[in-house]
């Protein structure tokens, strides 16, 4: 699986898409190198077992129960405030 991007001028889906802000995530410093056959071995391996799919679904789950809230309401935009935690918290573990 990968990520989609879609472009649209549809009125509907434009109307009832989000658009949140940008999380911008501190990035680490690694080596500079080119990854060769094994490194990207070690990489998939690694990530086995790890808690990406976890953090994914707990802030998916986030949304589903802000949808039952009302935009101005402190749920909806304490819920808002998690799921941006949650999303870093799923780039940190991406990373």
């Amino acid at each position: 699986m990968g990520d989609t991007s879609m472009v649209t001028d549809n009125p509907i889906i434009l109307k009832n898409t989000l658009n949140p802000p940008t999380i911008v995530c501190m990035q680490r410093n690694a080596e500079k190198k080119v990854p060769t056959e094994e490194d990207i071995i070690s990489a998939n391996k690694l990530g086995f077992n790890d808690e990406i799919g976890v953090v994914t679904n707990h802030a998916t789950s986030m949304f589903n129960v802000q949808a039952g809230f009302d935009k101005d309401s402190k749920e909806y935009k304490e819920l808002e405030y998690r799921i941006m935690c949650s999303q870093s918290y799923q780039q940190a573990t991406i990373d």
